[in-house]
This record gives C-alpha cells, sequence and structure tokens, in this order.
C-alpha cells in the first residue's frame, strides 16, 4: 500500500468515526442500540493489530535511536503522551502478536497466532491477550512445544466466549492440567519467573509491592521475619516485653511483617556493610530547606507527646507544615515528620539548602565529584537533568558542565546529575548542557525557561517527532 492509500485509509476511518458522532442513537430501537454497541466494539478491538505492525516496524528501523530515545516504549509514550507502562505494555503486545521478520528478512507468525488471529477479528479484547500470554509465560519451559501451542489454540478459542477473569481462572486450570504435581518446573522455570515490583507511590504515599520469590529467597526472608515480626508486649517503660503483664501488641500479622521488613533494612543499612552507590555509601539521603525544617520543628514543638514505645501500632505523626515534602535520593517522597523520624533511628546524612534552593556548602576538588557534591547535587538536581527523564539522583552520574579536559572545574556550580543513557547522548549525539540551573541544548533543540515544571524542550527542524514536547520532572 502506498503513503497516498494510507493517508485516503486514515481519512476514510476519521470520515466513519465523524459519521457515528452525528448518529442520533434516540431514534434506534434496543435491537439497534446493541447491535450498534457490539460492532463498535469489534472495530475497536481491532485497532490494537494496527499499533502491533507500527511498532515492529519502529524497532525494526530502530527509531528509538534515531530520535535518541531509550527504547521503543520511550518512543512511543514520548510520541504519544503515554505513562511508561502502557507504553511498554504496547509494546509487549506487538511482541507477542505482531508480525516478525527473520534475521534473513522473511516473513514469520506472531509469536502467539491463534491469540493475533482472534483479535484481527475483533473477536478478543486486549485484556484477554493479556492474559493469554500470562499464562502462557507460567507454563514449564520443558513442556513439548506442540503442546504449548495447542494450549495457546485453546485459550485463544475461550477467550471468545469468557470475560478475561474468567479466562485467567481457566487458565490456572491449563496449567494445573499440564502440570498437575508442578513437577515439570525447575530451576530454569524459578530463575525466569522471579521478580520483586514495588509499585509508584500512590496520593498517600504509599506503595504497592508484589512479585515472585524463589524458595531460597523465601526461606531466608521467612527466617528473618521470623524473628522481626512476632508478636510483642510493650511494658510500662516503652520497653519490649515477653514476660506478659504488658501492653498486646495490637498489629495485624500483615502490619507486623510491614514493621518487619522496616526493621531489617534500617538494620542492614546501620552495618555499614553494604557496597557503595555511585561513590555514596547505602544510606538514606533526604533533603529539606531551612524553611521546611524549622516549621516542622515548630509543628512539632506544638505536638509533642513524648517518647514512641517501640511498638505503637499506628502513628499519628505531627501536621505536615504547609504540605511540603520530602525527597530521598531514590526519588520516594515523605512529608516532613516522616522524614525526621527516620533520622532520627540511624546515621543519616543532611545537607541544608536556602530558600532559593543553593547550596550552603559548595566545594571544589579533583576531577572526581565527592561524596559530599554529589549529595548537593542530589538536593539540587533531584535526579537525571535532561528534560523529561524520570531518573531518580541515586540512579545518576555527575556531569561536568564545562569538560574537565576543557579547563572546567570539579564545582558544584559546574557539575549536574544526568543518567547514564543521556550521559551517553551527551558524547554521542553533540549534546552539550549550560546554565545554571542546567539544561540540555542540541542542534535544531532548544530548552528556554526553567526547572521545577516550567522547563520546556521544542523541536526545531530535528529528527525528533514533531508533537514532541517534554516537560521536566524536575
Amino acid at each position: 500500500m502506498s503513503s497516498t492509500q494510507v493517508v485516503e485509509a486514515l481519512a476514510g476511518l476519521a470520515a466513519a468515526v465523524d459519521a457515528l458522532h452525528a448518529v442520533a442513537f434516540d431514534r434506534l430501537d434496543d435491537d439497534g442500540v446493541l447491535g450498534v454497541l457490539r460492532e463498535v466494539e469489534t472495530q475497536r478491538r481491532r485497532l490494537p493489530v494496527i499499533d502491533h505492525a507500527l511498532i515492529t516496524e519502529m524497532e525494526i528501523r530502530s527509531l528509538a535511536t534515531k530520535h535518541r530515545q531509550r527504547g521503543t516504549a520511550g518512543l512511543l509514550g514520548d510520541l504519544l503522551h503515554l505513562d511508561p507502562p502502557v507504553a511498554r505494555a504496547r509494546v509487549r503486545a506487538a511482541q507477542m502478536l505482531g508480525p516478525r521478520v527473520s534475521v534473513t528478512g522473511q516473513p514469520l507468525p506472531p509469536v502467539q497466532p491463534a491469540t493475533a488471529t482472534a483479535q484481527a477479528t475483533g473477536s478478543i479484547d486486549p485484556a484477554h491477550a493479556v492474559v493469554i500470554t500470562r499464562v502462557l509465560g507460567a507454563l514449564p519451559h520443558s513442556l513439548d512445544p506442540q503442546v504449548v501451542a495447542e494450549a495457546e489454540h485453546s485459550l485463544a478459542a475461550h477467550a471468545t466466549r469468557l470475560r478475561p477473569t474468567e479466562l485467567a481462572t481457566a487458565g490456572e486450570r491449563l496449567i494445573a492440567h499440564l502440570d498437575p504435581d508442578g513437577d515439570l518446573s525447575d530451576d530454569t522455570d524459578r530463575a525466569r519467573r522471579r521478580a520483586l515490583v514495588i509499585g509508584a507511590q500512590g496520593g498517600d504515599g504509599m506503595s504497592p509491592i508484589h512479585g515472585l520469590l524463589d524458595p531460597t529467597t523465601r526461606a531466608l526472608l521467612d527466617a528473618a521475619l521470623g524473628a522481626l515480626a512476632r508478636p510483642s508486649t510493650t511494658g510500662p517503660d516503652n520497653s519490649d516485653s515477653d514476660s506478659g503483664g504488658g501492653v498486646p501488641d495490637p498489629r495485624s500479622p500483615a502490619q507486623r511483617r510491614h514493621d518487619a521488613l522496616a526493621a531489617l533494612c534500617r538494620t542492614l543499612l546501620a552495618t555499614g556493610t553494604l557496597p557503595s552507590n555511585r561513590g555514596l555509601p547505602a544510606t538514606v539521603v533526604l533533603t529539606m530547606t531551612i524553611t521546611q525544617l524549622e516549621a516542622a520543628l515548630n509543628a512539632g514543638a506544638s505536638t509533642n507527646r513524648g517518647p514512641v514505645p517501640r511498638n505503637p501500632g499506628p502513628v499519628r505523626p505531627a501536621p505536615n507544615p504547609d504540605g511540603a515534602l520530602v525527597r530521598t535520593a531514590t526519588g520516594t517522597t515523605l512529608t516532613i515528620p516522616d522524614a525526621l523520624r527516620l533520622a532520627t533511628d540511624a546515621h543519616w546524612v543532611l545537607g541544608l539548602f536556602d530558600s532559593g534552593g543553593q547550596p550552603l556548602y559548595l566545594s571544589r576538588t579533583t576531577r572526581l565529584a565527592t561524596p559530599a557534591q554529589r549529595l548537593a547535587l542530589t538536593a539540587r538536581d533531584h535526579g537525571c537533568t535532561r528534560p523529561g527523564c524520570d531518573i531518580p539522583a541515586a540512579w545518576c552520574e555527575v556531569h561536568h558542565l564545562t569538560s574537565w579536559q576543557h579547563g572546567g572545574p570539579t564545582n558544584i556550580t559546574n557539575l549536574a546529575l544526568v543518567c547514564p543513557y543521556d550521559h551517553g547522548l551527551i558524547t554521542t549525539e553533540n549534546y552539550t548542557v549550560h546554565g545554571e540551573p542546567p539544561f540540555f541544548r542540541t542542534p535544531g533543540l532548544i530548552r528556554s525557561g526553567r526547572r521545577n515544571g516550567a522547563c520546556l524542550w521544542r523541536s526545531g527542524g530535528s529528527s525528533r517527532p514533531s508533537t514532541a514536547t517534554r516537560r521536566s520532572r524536575w
């Protein structure tokens, strides 16, 4: 199909949607309303097939590299303004259901051909395809490929008649049928499926966590939590007591495990035996302004209720002044009362900044940034300074704005945090970083304004998509 035909097809699609927008559905009878709804859903389910083909073409052409993105998901999210999880899910779907090409250029069928066919006809929803991929991924790798192909065909057939949740139940039964005793799963399967995912913080600051532990990790975790998550009683002097007569532990088993994990992390960090992270010791780095600190201390003085018991149950911290939040080097946000409470439990590093966000202490040294300078950069930049990049400070490298070999000093005003990928762009794609605060500039790409949400990255005749306008998270 030529480019002209593609444009005409898209115009026809837009015209059809516009025509449906103009339909007065109140003039249809009941069967007509249901029939239109069913047909619209069928066509909606077919549209991802086009996405799969386009995403596959993006990967074949290495468009992410040409547009200086970390991968196809990054380019997709930037182009269509998608959240990273959504963009990654679309790329995974294209890898399973989209067309493939061999190393010699020969066309290959999709990895899941039956599912791809069902989606092309509009018989299943993308949610069905996700369930099928998940079930097939849970099958032991030692199964015969023909058995796996038959399982995929069976799941695709059932998906045309079941809801996604019902299909997931059918998938569990299929796994139990193919491997009833679990004998087919081995260390390879367990190593492939092991995972620990910590989700993004919600509006209340809480973070979801889920995953799969292999048997060895489960045994280690059980041993650690068994010692730290046991119920305890608190004596009159707020000390731990197992002799009875104290206040029973009000925490639920789930809450005790949560608190045990926190205690385990505190104990491990306090030992100082963990490896350093980009020149900094393994520790929690918190940053706040003097104004925040003074406000928190004033608020805490008015709400001080005495010492906190070791197992206090639900904690009611002092009010959070002005809703201010403290950020850690890994991107986690805490309220100021939580940050101050955390800072009393171990040996923490405190960096103070004035109300303008400038470090009160700056230093000059050799080519490599000192830990003190990295702490100052963590508090100032919070993460990668490239607009649109959300890599936290703990994963970033330190870059000289004026390069060291060209006479640039290792001074805090000549340093900026840049993630490893974007640091590579500076040396391979002719990017430069200028200014205070730092900003990126490259031929054809100009970013004006300041940080803290007001920084724009505009496309000006470069190879980047013309719709890509990026805002700095910081």
